[in-house]
């Protein structure tokens, strides 16, 4: 069963023990294929968005594969895979978002949000997870955020990303705004994070790192994020970390500012899944230490980073694994070598230009080997555990009596 294990904490499961209101709108991709999976079912009290990984931005139906993103940009009649009786994948709370769909994404669960500050008890802490479509393919936006911007080239789907952007830029003022209307900005944390590098087949550039989504090259890997929000200390404002961070960092960091305890430690009683190693960021952040508590992060089981030094076990030489410059898909992408194995200093050589596997034999044994003994990750429980969620139907069974849309296919058992 895909998605996170169900029994796993979430970080909204934590929040919700340190007392906070839980909020989540946008890309839910967490799991969906039973009923326990669903975002009120992992802690939150609200939600808004969709369950799987991509949808039409404006009729929120389902583009299947093999439908490749950037051949049905629209989504609509005429590309591959679309039909106009696809399924529709919106979500409000714990049921169908009927009614709701045939408005752009953004939008919905913009207001969402806003709302959902608006409505806020101020006497409770308050947690959002706000997992923005934007700038996510189908390459959609509506036409008034288009004008705006002005590419160098003709490239129709740079400008599509540009409004993309331009949107999603708009949205993060609409919830800023409600923040401070409400006097809750001065006492909030805004982390903001990209999940992957931009996809170079969708024209998008990570210029002057190599590679993008679907690689596990700096492109792909290493994102923007910041800080910011009236709770970050003043002295930090405006300062870069180089300090090792790994993503999922961020719920030990969360549950220690929340007061509840960061570690998720499974009883073994309930079968194949790792505890978090997930470690508390925060004195690096507001200041205190300048030192990473992360020495090592298994980002994939094939690629491992350990202080400066990065192992990659085996990546081809794809179009995906090029460099690119700095006005992609203008000009020409340089495709580089392939990787089997690849051992860059990522802290001298962030574009992974001079590959060390040759010349560092000893190193690259040490990292595999340190890569073999991490193969237990955290999603990658084996037991098939499905948590009593066993009266399923089949997804056309479902569609069919709910209207059209998409859910989850399995409830927990009567008996």
């Amino acid at each position: 069963m895909q998605g996170v294990d169900l029994r796993m904490t979430t970080i909204a499961e934590k929040m919700k023990q340190g007392g906070y209101a839980t909020h989540a709108a946008g890309k839910w991709h967490a799991g969906a294929h039973v009923h326990g999976q669903l975002p009120l079912q992992r802690g939150f009290d609200t939600f808004v968005g969709f369950l799987q990984g991509w949808e039409n931005h404006f009729t929120q139906q389902q583009v299947f594969p093999p439908c490749h993103p950037k051949r049905c940009p629209n989504g609509g009649p005429g590309h591959t895979n679309y039909s106009a009786h696809a399924p529709v994948d919106l979500w409000l709370n714990d049921q169908p978002a009927y009614g709701m769909n045939g408005t752009y994404g953004a939008f919905t669960f913009n207001e969402h949000v806003v709302n959902a500050i608006r409505s806020h008890d101020v006497a409770k802490p308050f947690f959002l997870y706000m997992a923005f479509q934007n700038t996510h393919t189908p390459l959609q936006v509506p036409e008034r955020y288009r004008p705006a911007f002005t590419p160098p080239s003709n490239n129709t789907d740079k400008s599509m990303i540009f409004g993309m952007v331009h949107c999603m830029d708009e949205s993060v003022h609409n919830i800023t705004t409600a923040l401070i209307e409400r006097d809750m900005y001065k006492r909030t944390l805004i982390v903001w994070s990209t999940d992957n590098g931009g996809h170079l087949g969708n024209s998008q550039n990570n210029y002057p790192l190599r590679g993008g989504k679907t690689t596990e090259f700096e492109g792909g890997l290493r994102q923007a994020s910041f800080v910011s929000g009236g709770f970050l200390p003043d002295h930090m404002r405006g300062q870069t970390t180089h300090a090792l961070m790994h993503i999922c960092d961020w719920y030990a960091t969360f549950s220690s500012l929340a007061g509840v305890d960061g570690n998720d430690v499974v009883p073994t009683t309930l079968g194949d899944v790792p505890a978090s190693d997930s470690l508390n960021m925060w004195p690096v952040i507001a200041g205190i230490n300048s030192t990473s508590p992360r020495i090592s992060m298994a980002v994939t089981p094939n690629t491992l980073i350990v202080g400066d030094w990065k192992f990659i076990k085996q990546q081809q030489n794809v179009s995906d694994s090029a460099w690119v410059t700095s006005e992609w898909p203008d000009g020409a992408a340089e495709i580089g070598p392939a990787c089997s194995p690849c051992l860059f200093n990522v802290a001298v050589d962030p574009e992974e230009r001079h590959d060390q596997a040759t010349t560092q034999p000893e190193l690259v044994a040490k990292m595999a080997a340190e890569l073999a003994a991490q193969q237990h990750f955290q999603t990658g429980a084996t037991d098939h555990y499905v948590g009593g969620y066993t009266q399923c139907v089949s997804m056309q069974n479902f569609t069919s009596s709910h209207r059209g849309f998409l859910g989850p296919l399995c409830a927990k058992s009567t008996q």
